[in-house]
């Protein structure tokens, strides 16, 4: 994160790149309102539930990921996630 005090802005490559890892499937799970909000689809408690699965996925797949390069091993095919 870059401070708002800093000076510095974000660059937009990486807000677009960090924005869609999170949210690969917008419209499948968002609806757009006439004011130009995102709500989702399966209600707020449904949304958060399904981000802390996705964390949780993410942390357990770079878990293996830095074990395995602390272990000198290389990852696979099958082992990487999409």
């Amino acid at each position: 994160r870059t401070p708002a005090d800093s000076g510095r802005t974000a660059k937009m490559e990486s807000v677009k790149r960090k924005f869609y890892r999170w949210f690969p499937d917008l419209d499948e799970r968002f609806v757009r309102t006439p004011e130009g909000w995102y709500k989702p689809k399966g209600g707020h408690e449904e949304e958060m539930r399904h981000r802390e699965m996705m964390r949780k996925e993410d942390q357990e797949c770079l878990v293996k990921k830095r074990n395995l390069k602390r272990s000198g091993g290389k990852l696979g095919a099958d082992q990487t996630r999409v």
